[in-house]
């Protein structure tokens, strides 16, 4: 500190602004202040896969499935999709290049939710954590659903950006 020619104080309440929202550092009792690892984004205005949205971001995708259902599919589809290795490729790119399958639109809910002791477990945070949910799910263009999903995060490792537009207001009729 006599380096920087700031007092003890100073270097400590610089520290604290870091570790307030957004996060750009985090305190661990006992140990000291780290300098916190990027965050996942998820915009509400595009539509990108999982796999894109890590990938954009410098990051290799992974997930702990912890559930997996299956749905009935045409024994065609069903055939071909068996050969599909899911796990190394984007479940969007799958439908979109290989069977021209276009994903049109989602639904999807953001909400919080307390962590359970198995989510807990998989992300390394407290049971009874807050923890973002969203729920949704994507159609393609023939409106049937192709995709439900309901991930979670850390909340300290993810942000939701959108943009809201102000639509100009409707005359009123008197």
């Amino acid at each position: 500190m006599k380096k920087f020619w700031i007092s003890r104080n100073m270097a400590r309440n610089a520290l604290d602004f870091l570790v307030r929202p957004p996060g750009l550092a985090h305190g661990v009792r006992r140990r000291g202040t780290f300098v916190a690892g990027p965050r996942m984004r998820y915009g509400l205005l595009s539509l990108p896969s999982f796999t894109e949205e890590a990938r954009g971001h410098g990051g290799e995708p992974h997930a702990h499935v912890p559930r997996l259902t299956r749905q009935p599919a045409p024994p065609d589809v069903a055939h071909e999709l068996l050969e599909e290795d899911f796990f190394q490729s984007s479940l969007y790119e799958i439908p979109e290049v290989r069977y021209r399958l276009r994903l049109w639109h989602s639904e999807q809910i953001l909400r919080a939710d307390a962590a359970s002791p198995e989510q807990a477990a998989a992300l390394g945070v407290a049971v009874e954590a807050p923890l973002p949910f969203i729920q949704g799910v994507t159609y393609p263009e023939d409106g049937a659903p192709a995709e439900r999903m309901s991930p979670f995060d850390r909340g300290d490792a993810c942000e939701i950006s959108f943009t809201a537009l102000r639509c100009p207001p409707q005359p009123s009729s008197h």
